[in-house]
């Protein structure tokens, strides 16, 4: 049994595992995954049903601030992804937009949600 960190490590390139002197890896959010991201958020909103404020509100920012939103749309910072998904309208939006941008989906108008239950 292997008992060291190093041991259980043993095998794995030190490049995929960032150690320092070994390059540093590919950084993931380039700007096209800012935009791609910003989209996302944008058409999330768009098929929540709420509005901008509402949607805000319901994440728990103050009721006339909607800046972070604001940076969110438009790929200036990436979002709470932790408040985002507090909000089940938010949810099911962000779930619609995924789908509309995988060329394998296929996308049906019907939706069935359960009656009563709650986030």
């Amino acid at each position: 049994m292997r008992n060291s960190l190093a041991e259980r490590l043993d095998g794995i390139p030190r490049r995929s595992l960032g150690m320092k002197g070994e390059g540093h890896p590919k950084k993931l959010v380039t700007p096209d995954m800012r935009a791609y991201i910003a989209q996302l958020i944008t058409r999330a909103v768009d098929h929540s049903g709420l509005t901008r404020k509402a949607a805000c509100l319901a994440m728990g920012f103050p009721a006339d601030d909607q800046t972070a939103l604001s940076r969110w749309t438009s790929g200036a910072e990436p979002p709470s992804m932790a408040r985002f998904m507090s909000v089940r309208e938010l949810r099911r939006g962000l779930a619609i937009a995924l789908a509309e941008q995988d060329e394998d989906a296929r996308i049906q108008t019907v939706v069935t949600f359960v009656a009563g239950r709650t986030a």
